[in-house]
């Protein structure tokens, strides 16, 4: 439901690996490790463990602070994202992309990924969006350098990704799937599995929110009878994407599946995890299972669900928390817990001011109908917190 919240480290290894003319085939024969692992080293998806910085460190004849590994201060280095965003000037009409514009690019996704966790996809969908035609109008006309072609697709594999993603917040779903489309293609050329796996899960989730059960228990199958080697963590994700199209056919199976979910994610998150997968946390799972319980009809055990959700999400995280505690809110109305329902909707109130969420919107737009048709069987106050906050909501959307 979140995309990763987790920073990214921000290394120079593939600097000093092409110094050398080195290919990450051959860094990965002299290391002994995945050619994938070293594009997440290099990209920054994962941070080298002790043995494999050694490693760096002998194969580049370099520091671990020359190769980024370590912050100036000792520890973990990490990127700082600046708080406007800004565009690659490598994407101008022209330019050759380079091995240099590449840490441009992972930096203007992680800025969006930051902004997205802030205020939401409605506005940012379309920054996104613009940034990805012009990097692909330039990688169709050929305008990079031959060397930097793997890293040039896996990346924009990511930012089509995160486009999709974007445009699901912002309720654009014919270009949810021209996006997913775009990210699977430019993934596979670049052999990226990282990426793949994940816009297959966003694919899933997708296809449940339009109410295609069928389709996206197809997308979860694909990924845990595939040809992927699934971590206890990924497995455990395309679980609950299984439990969640089996609970929207009504099946209660669904909740059993949740179960072994739960038990892998207690197995924790594996040295060969992609980096998203750390969002994948305990308020994650509570929220998907209150969905199973609310598509099962069981209300109470839903809402106590949501309950547990919203009540981990922390204050600092403002769309998220303004999406768990929406969902919070409509599972209220349905439970008709009036006093709760109070509560919720003044912590929404003020949120309302900064996140533009077409997927959040809708969720209050359902609430306050639901309020609408129960007439006077609902309190005359909670009727009126919730109009305010979806004409409040309303205005935010059509003011960006």
């Amino acid at each position: 439901m979140a995309r990763p919240r987790n920073p990214r480290t921000a290394p120079n290894l593939a600097d000093h690996r092409r110094a050398l003319g080195m290919t990450q085939e051959q860094v990965s024969e002299r290391l002994g490790i995945s050619v994938e692992m070293i594009r997440r080293h290099e990209r920054g998806d994962s941070r080298p463990g002790e043995r494999f910085r050694r490693g760096y460190v002998r194969l580049y004849r370099a520091t671990e602070r020359d190769l980024g590994l370590t912050a100036p201060g000792g520890g973990s280095a990490a990127t700082q994202d600046p708080p406007v965003l800004s565009m690659p000037v490598a994407v101008r009409a022209g330019d050759r992309l380079g091995p240099d514009d590449l840490p441009g690019l992972h930096r203007h996704m992680r800025q969006l990924v930051v902004l997205d966790n802030q205020f939401g996809g409605n506005e940012l969908v379309r920054v996104a969006g613009r940034f990805l035609r012009s990097l692909t109008r330039q990688v169709g006309a050929g305008l990079f350098e031959p060397t930097i072609r793997t890293d040039l697709y896996a990346a924009i594999g990511e930012l089509a990704e995160i486009t999709g993603w974007l445009a699901f917040d912002a309720g654009r779903h014919d270009l949810v799937r021209r996006m997913n489309q775009e990210s699977l293609y430019y993934s596979r050329l670049a052999g990226d599995t990282s990426v793949e796996l994940l816009t297959v899960q966003n694919a899933g989730m997708h296809a449940g929110h339009l109410g295609r059960a069928y389709e996206a228990l197809q997308l979860a199958e694909s990924a845990l009878s595939g040809p992927y080697r699934l971590s206890p963590r990924l497995r455990a994700l395309f679980l609950v994407r299984r439990s969640r199209a089996l609970a929207q056919g009504g099946d209660r199976a669904a909740l059993r599946t949740l179960d072994e979910a739960m038990s892998l994610y207690d197995d924790g998150v594996s040295a060969s995890d992609p980096q998203w997968v750390w969002w994948i946390d305990q308020r994650e799972l509570w929220w998907h299972e209150a969905m199973c319980r609310s598509d099962l009809g069981d209300t109470s055990g839903a809402l106590d669900a949501f309950a547990r959700s919203a009540d981990a999400v922390s204050a600092g995280e403002t769309r998220s928390r303004f999406t768990h505690w929406a969902y919070l809110a409509r599972a209220q109305v349905k439970a008709r817990s009036w006093a709760d329902a109070r509560v919720t909707l003044d912590v929404l109130q003020p949120l309302a001011l900064h996140v533009a969420s077409d997927r959040t919107a809708a969720v209050i737009r359902a609430a306050t109908a639901e309020l609408r048709e129960l007439g006077a069987t609902a309190p005359a106050d909670v009727v009126s917190q919730a109009i305010r906050l979806d004409t409040t909501v309303a205005e935010e959307l059509g003011a960006g």
